[in-house]
């Protein structure tokens, strides 16, 4: 299995130029707080793909957006890598 860090490495580079203007508080907020996630998911979701607004969707949306921040987070040397 890859490292965090080789995944990030393997992303297109419009996406990495994203990730890197991604505030480091912003992302401790989403990885700490699930309702927090979940609030932003929503919103995401009801911007971008309107079509896909239902709970299970925006549930995984969220989890997915914990997961990115958790390894944005570990890149940056702010939590420990798992």
């Amino acid at each position: 299995m890859k490292s965090n860090t080789s995944l990030l490495a393997t992303l297109p580079s419009h996406y990495k130029e994203q990730i890197k203007k991604l505030s480091t508080e912003g992302l401790e907020t989403i990885f700490h707080d699930r309702e927090k996630a979940l609030e932003y998911a929503k919103k995401g979701v009801e911007q971008m793909e309107p079509a896909n607004r239902n709970e299970d969707y925006i549930i995984k949306v969220a989890e997915s957006m914990q997961i990115l921040a958790r390894i944005v987070l570990e890149e940056r040397g702010v939590l420990a890598k798992s």
